[in-house]
């Protein structure tokens, strides 16, 4: 027994002996074959290379992060020169100028080598197809489809997926948040690629979580290229693994719906032809071209409408995202792309036409440029020519394959000077680079939606750059944008958080105006120049202006448009939001969204180096009043209020002059930023109307979740038609009041209970009071600390039906430690002086400048919540009136004794005078906010 079982082990040994010595044998011989007698084997080339492909497989799945043979490759090119041979069966040649000779056009005939072909794992798509003829046949079915006619035709297709791009920009924009844009760009350029492939999108746009499944999983699928290159089955394997395995359920659940839609579109679906599904223009094209039968069968539908969709979503993706990087890097070439677009867009909201944007020089150069630099496919392309071919003093044998990378060519320094330099000046300079620009291929594997992606391109880049300013956030060339791989396409490193944009988007502002509207004025809003006020100017022009009709300006045609589209007050239109950020060549404006209760708000922030912080505010809300004012321009709009009732609305407290004023004082502060330091903010409010607005966005986040620099000083105007038109009115001390211990004597204007309009309310202004002082406690004094404000008396007034001159207020104050007491009694001074020292400076500005048109006003009656903007983080704020009336209509009426007839705020008749109200309320903004910055 025990001599039966050591025979079998000996035989056992005898057999793996035999078989080592027989691999051994049979390895020296393929080696000693490949290093000396092979067809190649006079090619210069390292011998561990030539001897076997474990040198290759080390390479790319080994070393490092693995495709690293593509720079090896480059290194042997440097030892052994242009021509080499990097493994057993294969040469590569490093010479741009043999490009056109390898990949060339019909009828020469070139073969693929069937491992590249099956990387994509496509074997019957048109990328996978090995032999020339097939290739030929199947690209022919799929001509028709990428035609110049077919690419004009799909431009509403890519306007349509670029508009919803621009509002996720926009809403990223609304929270803040930071953007990826290779997840954004894949979204986009795969709802674009299965649209114009397949008839529908993939609504990868609309779900964030999809789209991030969806670039995960192509993420997932990179690393499988090297081992595909080794081992063609891989990548077919790799699809039949478990999902949470590979991360490709995305991807492989793509792969069987267009399977399921492939056997809908030929009929073999138990459910039989679906109508909706017919018409599918990939599978369409391949159905009526004169392919055989076998060539329309449903898998070989699905592979190539598979292959259409990846290969121009990933690879448009990745060209945007690092396009994005380098124009963005580069202020100069930035601002030259954006003045060219602006002349063919004119109106941001509307994206031109395929056609328009390849006519322009600049935007195809610096596409062009992009593509070279992104030079995104950094694998060698291997073709096999049935016959010899040359290459200088070489002959290469019959079915060699042989390959160049199209990376290595389009950065070539004997081609491109400077090759590492984003200049896309270069392709004007030159004109014969473009026969280098192989970033599509060249022959006839050249890439079929060439035509598309230029189109795709131009359309993103164009409309992108005419909408919106896009910053870097965290991101570096070194992690972020280099290739440390090669998967077919280059690989970035695996520790980048990818290429992104800081604070979600920034929308460049200002334009603040309809470019529409005014397409027929070519100045700018006024005739403002750097660091000069209007008002002088047209001071010297009142007599002879007065009475007349005014000359339409930038800035009347805003207002009258703003008039003509009210929003109601828990409302922000589309349109009022166009005004607010339109684009504008102001590169340094920062705009931002804010979603409130009361919908939206929008701020723009203007940095200036260092000094103060002003904030300039504008409501912009309407009221559900039927306009009858008769004005051409009159609102005719309705919407439907909280009870779903339709109601008129109309801007019946001039808060179309409020956002008219604001938007150009922020464009001439912009052109004099020269004569100021500082940080601007210009805030555009909602809900003003409900005295809700400014709290609502003070709740939501304002100054902590959005950031929102501290302002030293709150600023803001309104219009009123009891004054003059030009007019400014001001006065220190809006709620000037005693201090004599704990009492404040609030000083108003008293009058009939019936005619508040005509008086000053102390009594509101004495609430306002009460209720700032509640906010010392809990948001001057540190934590820990202890002290305490009581109003313990209110007292005013006599008759119910009198409004009195002032009311009383009496207060205690206690606390345990001197400095906490006198911090309170400090803090009550400066709430109830109401600001007075800042006031008084802004009221000699006013005065210099404007002369006897800076009248007093008396305390504002308290119905506004501008004052909540301050006071929730305990800073200085003045407001102040604008005269809105005709001043000679005023003049009659007062003569006449019938001042009180004048329409008032509210009333369906108010219509302030257009001029000098809009330029008044101008200069008296931006002098405002010039008199407390740097």
């Amino acid at each position: 027994m025990q001599s039966s079982f050591e025979t079998i082990l000996f035989s056992i040994f005898v057999s793996a002996l035999l078989s080592l010595i027989s691999g051994l044998a049979l390895s020296v011989f393929v080696i000693t074959y490949r290093l000396f007698f092979h067809p190649l084997a006079k090619f210069p080339g390292p011998k561990l290379a030539a001897a076997t492909k474990w040198y290759e497989f080390y390479f790319d799945i080994l070393k490092g992060h693995g495709g690293q043979f593509a720079e090896e490759i480059r290194k042997m090119h440097q030892i052994y020169g242009p021509i080499i041979r990097i493994n057993p069966d294969e040469l590569h040649v490093e010479d741009p100028d043999w490009y056109d000779t390898l990949y060339a056009n019909n009828p020469t005939k070139r073969n693929k080598w069937p491992p590249a072909a099956a990387m994509a794992g496509t074997p019957l798509a048109t990328f996978g197809a090995v032999e020339h003829s097939l290739h030929g046949k199947r690209r022919a079915a799929l001509s028709p489809l990428f035609s110049s006619r077919s690419i004009a035709d799909a431009g509403q297709i890519l306007q349509k997926h670029i508009e919803i791009l621009s509002r996720n920009f926009e809403d990223h924009l609304a929270s803040g948040a930071i953007v990826e844009l290779r997840t954004a760009f894949v979204a986009f350029t795969t709802d674009v690629s299965y649209t114009f492939g397949m008839g529908e999108s993939l609504g990868l746009q609309h779900d964030t979580h999809r789209a991030e499944e969806w670039y995960q999983a192509l993420k997932g699928v990179a690393p499988m290229t090297p081992l595909a290159k080794q081992f063609p089955w891989m990548l077919s394997l790799g699809q039949k693994l478990p999902l949470d395995l590979i991360r490709m359920d995305a991807y492989t659940k793509a792969s069987q719906y267009l399977k399921d839609i492939a056997k809908d579109s030929t009929g073999k679906s138990p459910r039989g032809p679906s109508p909706k599904n017919v018409d599918r223009p990939v599978f369409r094209s391949i159905l009526e071209s004169a392919l055989p039968a076998h060539e329309k069968s449903v898998d070989r539908l699905a592979q190539e409408g598979f292959s259409v969709v990846t290969a121009g979503g990933e690879t448009t993706a990745r060209v945007l995202a690092l396009g994005i990087f380098y124009i963005v890097s580069n202020p100069t070439i930035l601002r030259r792309l954006r003045k060219e677009v602006d002349v063919v867009i004119p109106d941001a909201s509307r994206v031109p036409s395929v056609k328009v944007l390849e006519e322009l020089p600049y935007l195809t150069n610096v596409v062009k440029e992009i593509l070279r630099m992104s030079a995104i496919v950094t694998s060698r392309l291997p073709l096999a020519a049935p016959n010899e071919l040359k290459y200088k003093d070489w002959v290469i044998p019959p079915k060699t394959p042989v390959g160049m990378t199209p990376h290595d060519v389009l950065h070539d320094p004997s081609v491109f000077a400077k090759p590492e330099k984003f200049d896309p000046d270069r392709w004007s300079r030159e004109p014969h680079l473009d026969r280098y620009l192989v970033a599509f291929g060249k022959g006839t594997r050249m890439c079929l939606g060439m035509r598309f992606a230029w189109a795709e391109l131009n359309m993103a880049f164009a409309t992108l750059f005419r909408r919106f300013n896009l910053e870097l956030y965290d991101t570096t060339k070194e992690r972020d944008v280099d290739f440390v791989g090669d998967c077919f396409l280059g690989e970035h490193n695996p520790d980048s958080p990818g290429i992104r944009s800081s604070l979600a988007v920034l929308i460049e502002a200002l334009r603040p105006i309809l470019e529409r509207t005014v397409a027929s004025f070519e100045k700018p809003f006024t005739d403002y120049d750097p660091g000069q006020l209007s008002y002088c100017r047209w001071k010297q022009q009142e007599e002879s202006s007065r009475g007349s009709q005014p000359i339409p300006s930038r800035l009347s045609l805003l207002r009258e448009h703003v008039s003509t589209n009210p929003p109601e007050s828990r409302a922000f239109s589309t349109r009022e939001r166009d005004i607010v950020y339109s684009g504008q060549s102001t590169e340094s404006y920062r705009l931002h969204r804010q979603r409130t209760n009361w919908r939206i708000r929008t701020h723009c922030r203007l940095r200036n180096g260092a000094g103060p912080t002003v904030l300039l505010r504008g409501d912009m809300d309407a009221l559900p009043v039927m306009e009858r004012t008769g004005l051409d321009y009159a609102s005719k709009k309705t919407v439907k209020d909280a009870n779903g009732n339709l109601v008129p609305v109309m801007h019946a407290c001039g808060h179309d002059v409020h956002i008219s004023c604001l938007t150009a004082a922020a464009e001439l502060l912009y052109a004099a930023k020269s004569a100021w330091k500082g940080t601007l903010i210009c805030l555009f409010q909602p809900a003003e109307e409900l005295v809700a607005g400014a709290q609502a966005m003070v709740d939501d986040g304002l100054y902590t979740e959005y950031r929102l620099p501290k302002p030293d000083i709150v600023l803001g105007q309104h219009v009123f038609c009891i004054y003059k038109a030009g007019m400014v009115a001001l006065s220190p001390g809006g709620i000037l009041a005693e201090v004599d211990g704990l009492r404040i004597r609030v000083f108003g204007k008293g009058g009939h209970g019936a005619l508040p309009s005509d008086c000053i309310d102390p009594i509101v202004i004495a609430s306002h009071i009460v209720v700032r002082l509640q906010t010392i406690a809990s948001r001057e004094l540190e934590p820990g600390k202890i002290g305490v404000i009581t109003v313990g008396k209110f007292q005013a007034g006599t008759a119910s039906n009198i409004i009195p001159d002032h009311a009383d207020l009496e207060l205690t104050i206690r606390s345990f430690d001197s400095a906490i007491q006198k911090q309170l009694i400090d803090a009550i001074e400066r709430i109830a002086r109401a600001d007075e020292d800042e006031t008084k400076v802004l009221k000699s500005s006013f005065s210099k400048y404007f002369q006897d048109y800076a009248i007093p006003m008396d305390p504002f009656p308290g119905s506004e919540d501008f004052s909540v903007l301050a006071r929730a983080i305990n800073v200085p704020y003045i407001f102040w009136g604008l005269g809105g009336c005709d001043p000679v209509k005023w003049d009659e009426m007062k003569k006449n004794g019938k001042i009180g007839e004048i329409p008032i705020n509210h009333s369906s008749g108010f219509t302030p005078m257009i001029e000098p109200t809009l330029r008044t309320g101008v200069d008296a903004l931006a002098l405002a906010a010039l008199t407390f910055l740097g």
